[in-house]
């Protein structure tokens, strides 16, 4: 497990989990993370079909692709 915490303009990821109570948390496998990260699948399509589960605040999750500049393979 790993957690990424967006704060003040920086991204941190971090092995483990902190004390705080993460606003959204997505679950998925490792090879979906990997397609979703590079481009290769649709993020709706994944959540539709249960290969992305959100738990957590939904809208934040579905902005999360606008923080990032996210090269396309």
């Amino acid at each position: 497990m790993y957690e990424t915490v967006i704060e003040d303009g920086a991204c941190e990821v971090r092995e483990g989990r902190g004390e705080a109570e993460p606003r959204v948390t997505l679950v998925l496998g490792d090879a979906d993370f990997l397609k979703l990260v590079s481009g290769n699948s649709s993020p709706v399509t994944m959540f539709m079909t249960r290969k992305l589960r959100v738990v957590g605040d939904v809208g934040l999750a579905s902005g999360l692709p606008r923080l990032f500049d996210i090269p396309k393979a």
